[in-house]
């Protein structure tokens, strides 16, 4: 019945709009997924979902019920497609969470206790285990709040989608000495590795047509002089040697990244490197972050160069601070866009897509890749239910798990032999 509901839900989405080949093998994927790691209903499990409100979520939600049921969505607020939020809304409005967000689950205990409580009390979802399939780190901050009765005896685990919210799961377990709760990372699996490429292509599309295009900065992005890309890791490392390629000699990329090892790497490539944040960034048109924590903060909005543009790859409160524009006026705005004006010396910034990421201008990322990953949550789930249901020991990584090597080698082939690539 629930995979019944999440079908025809699906459906009705897909119908709507044009469909590419990729999109039309969807459906087979999941349910090749599903049949090859004996997903089952008979489970019952429960699912709190944090996600992007995108045309990939509808087909995310119909593989989930073939393991359980979905109790709540949390959508991530600062990413999500335009033209797919508003159908989603309608179409799951039962199963969105509105009273949750990342700032309540991160400053607001009380709401976050209430809400919790009324969810896994509630009648439908009695007798049945929970899992949480997060994206950001969300319910990091409140972890306190999960391992309290009776919320600690029905939850089986969370599964973590990116390095960000791993990280700050890594942070808070540590710090509060928790060592016996499942935790799932799919950050470093070889899968989720694979999406770094389309995630850059996509990324970089979207900067040259929309930020840089006439409904945007109208700029020739061909003619800028000077970049700083912050953060070498997958994501940043993809960016520089794209555009490295892309504009040849005709730019100078500088990367800056607080990690020695990512330093070195990045010289290894030929890269011109920094570790002076705030004089690159003077001296720079664009400046591109991509990292796993704040890293441009109100200093660095004060040294950049009048006219020059800030753009996000991952979210904006990932890594840019809270305060950043408080010595800012807005001058103007677009979807695309928005131009700020200092309070004093009147010199004005550029901000791509009000610190968002910025591949989501056009739809986020089309490569099927992005399934793959979903599916790697799926199978993480059922792993991480199977460790709390036997009992089973902790992999070498404290407090952290990871897919085996043999379901990341499943997951690959069924992902090969389905989409007909290779990554």
């Amino acid at each position: 019945m629930l995979y019944t509901t999440a079908n025809a839900k699906r459906k009705i989405f897909s119908e709507s709009r044009a469909l590419g080949n990729d999109d039309e093998k969807i459906p087979q994927f999941y349910n090749a997924l599903a049949h090859e790691f004996k997903f089952s209903s008979k489970n019952s499990l429960i699912f709190i979902v944090v996600a992007h409100l995108v045309h990939s979520l509808p087909y995310f939600l119909e593989l989930i019920t073939q393991l359980g049921k979905v109790a709540a969505i949390i959508p991530k607020e600062s990413n999500y497609v335009d033209s797919v939020k508003n159908d989603i809304q309608v179409l799951y409005q039962e199963w969105i969470e509105h009273g949750l967000n990342k700032k309540i689950l991160r400053e607001n205990p009380e709401i976050t206790r209430t809400i919790l409580t009324r969810i896994f009390n509630d009648p439908a979802n009695q007798h049945h285990q929970f899992i949480i399939l997060d994206h950001g780190g969300y319910f990091a901050p409140c972890l306190n709040i999960l391992l309290e009765n009776p919320i600690k005896i029905r939850l089986s685990g969370i599964v973590e989608h990116t390095w960000n919210g791993e990280l700050r799961y890594q942070t808070y377990l540590q710090e509060n000495n928790i060592d016996d709760f499942p935790i799932f990372s799919i950050a470093r699996s070889r899968i989720k590795a694979q999406e770094s490429r389309p995630v850059a292509q996509s990324f970089i599309a979207a900067l040259i047509a929309i930020i840089y295009g006439g409904s945007g900065l109208n700029q020739d992005f061909y003619r800028l002089k000077n970049i700083t890309i912050v953060g070498f890791g997958n994501l940043g490392k993809e960016i520089a040697f794209l555009l490295s390629k892309l504009l040849e000699k005709t730019v100078n990329i500088k990367i800056y990244d607080c990690s020695f090892e990512a330093i070195i790497e990045a010289k290894k490539f030929g890269f011109l490197v920094t570790n002076e944040l705030e004089s690159a960034i003077a001296s720079s048109d664009l400046i591109i972050t991509a990292t796993s924590d704040i890293a441009i903060r109100k200093e660095h909005i004060e040294a950049m160069e009048s006219n020059a543009c800030l753009a996000c790859v991952t979210s904006r409160d990932d890594q840019l601070a809270e305060d950043l524009l408080i010595n800012f006026d807005i001058k103007n705005c677009s979807n695309s866009v928005s131009a700020y004006q200092h309070k004093e010396n009147k010199k004005i910034i550029n901000v791509a897509s009000h610190g968002a990421s910025v591949n989501y201008l056009i739809g986020s990322t089309a490569h099927p890749i992005i399934h793959a990953v979903l599916g790697a949550a799926c199978v993480a789930a059922v792993r991480c239910y199977e460790i709390q249901k036997n009992k089973t020991s902790k992999n070498s990584a404290k407090n952290m798990y990871f897919l085996s090597e043999t379901d990341n080698t499943r997951l690959e082939q069924l992902y090969e032999q389905i989409f007909n690539l290779e990554n």
